[in-house]
């Protein structure tokens, strides 16, 4: 089944670069994650369970729904090209070092509201596990997860940092790199401690990147018209590399700390002789492999016996928001392990779905995808500030659709609610030349 779904990522990686003219689109952004991870899946590295005939119905159903909800979204609004219009008035008052100042502004004001909930945290594990605390991520991990240890912090104004990651990539695509950047990386460093897990850290680096990812083409064409001095583009080229070698280098880190007992435990059970043998150099190298493989098999092993719990996933903030009330709706804050043979709870944005909706997920699914090539075509039209963070932020769900429905956490809600209103008073402000510009379109974008 490899080559088949090979084969069939090629052709939806032909279909997709034909309607968006770039490689990396609404469409490849979903599918390729999903399709490196059956790969890696059916490596066996670890020896998880054969999917199932199902689980390839489903795969491949999903990749279809999804792709057809993306290009209608696309066909959705007008096929002409949009200017956005401002008043000559407007556009003359106020300079383009002021949008960049009030943009450097929402980034400075988003790092403090969100970075509040972070330090308090940190101080919290100092004060239980010493100034050595990163090097009990283990501890930490699991005293969170067995309720003998919570972090102090303010509920959900962490999300804020969510917002800040996404506009400083959006700064510097656009105008590179500025020192107000630099508090906002520190905390990025610090997050993963204050709960010893990694999901916080690879959303960042994801959220992170997609700035990048939707500006490259651009950024390239930039660069062929305007020609910026070598040193200059030596310097963007120096700091890229030296943020991907520190968060890299982070989260192998945390993996290498997260798999301290790895080595003393059964994983010979369930890694291949040649696996095993890198683990025992490498501990760090089993984690990584099974974070990102292990959902497929979560999702492979619940549906052959699926569990039907109506909005228990994509609802899930807003019932926790009514029990405060006192409605009394069963929920589950970590979700059910499942033996495939190690255990694992993780398993999907798909099974999240299906476990909310049944049969209806599927309509889900290309409901998403509808939405983010409504997004994109938006974002073609005039790439605002805010059609940029709402795309953005579309392409982390979808990319990340491979790992569980992040809208089940509150905080990443509260992020693109408060980061469109941010990023609305941004555009109110001022529109520059070259984001306003007419993009013409091919096609329906």
């Amino acid at each position: 089944m490899t080559f088949v779904y090979l084969l069939f990522a090629c052709l939806l990686t032909a279909l997709s670069r034909r309607q968006f003219k770039r490689w990396i689109n609404p469409i490849t952004v979903f599918i390729y994650p999903w399709i490196v991870m059956i790969i890696f899946y059916e490596f066996k590295f670890i020896q998880y369970y054969d999917l199932t005939i199902k689980t390839h119905i489903v795969l491949i159903a999903t990749f279809v729904l999804y792709s057809i909800g993306v290009l209608a979204g696309c066909e959705f609004g007008s096929s002409k090209a949009m200017v956005i219009k401002l008043s000559s008035g407007n556009k003359r008052a106020i300079s383009e070092s002021e949008y960049k100042r009030r943009m450097r502004i929402a980034i400075l004001v988003t790092t403090v509201i969100g970075g509040i909930s972070t330090v308090m945290a940190i101080i919290s594990i100092i004060g239980r596990y010493g100034l050595n605390f990163y090097n009990k991520i283990t501890s930490i991990y699991s005293d969170r997860l067995l309720g003998n240890f919570q972090a102090d912090s303010i509920s959900y104004i962490g999300s804020f940092l969510f917002i800040a990651v996404i506009i400083t990539g959006m700064y510097f695509t656009r105008y590179g790199f500025h020192p107000v950047m630099i508090p906002l990386f520190i905390l990025i460093v610090l997050r993963p401690f204050t709960g010893g897990a990694r999901q916080a850290l690879v959303q960042f680096i994801v959220m992170l990147a997609m700035p990048f990812v939707l500006a490259w083409k651009e950024m390239r064409a930039r660069k062929r018209a305007i020609r910026k001095s070598r040193k200059k583009t030596r310097r963007t080229i120096i700091l890229i590399a030296a943020a991907v070698i520190l968060l890299g280098g982070l989260l192998v880190f945390v993996s290498n700390q997260r798999s301290a007992y790895v080595v003393n435990s059964s994983f010979h059970n369930y890694a291949s002789p040649g696996f095993e043998k890198v683990i025992e150099k490498i501990p760090g190298v089993y984690q990584l492999y099974s974070y990102y493989v292990s959902p497929l098999g979560v999702l492979n092993e619940f549906l052959k016996s699926p569990d039907f719990n109506f909005g228990a996933n994509s609802l899930f903030p807003f019932y926790n928001v009514l029990n405060k009330f006192g409605f009394g709706i069963p929920v589950q804050r970590y979700q059910k392990f499942y033996l495939i043979p190690i255990s694992i709870n993780v398993g999907t944005a798909v099974r999240e779905l299906i476990e909310d909706y049944s049969v209806a997920a599927f309509l889900m699914i290309a409901l998403c995808g509808f939405a983010v090539g409504s997004a994109y075509k938006k974002y073609a039209l005039n790439k605002s500030v805010r059609s940029t963070f709402v795309l953005s932020f579309m392409f982390f769900l979808a990319c990340m659709s491979w790992y569980m429905w992040f809208l089940r956490d509150a905080n990443l809600i509260i992020a693109l609610i408060f980061g469109c209103f941010i990023c609305d008073r941004i555009d109110n402000c001022y529109i520059s030349d070259e984001y306003s510009r007419m993009i013409p379109l091919q096609g329906s974008v």
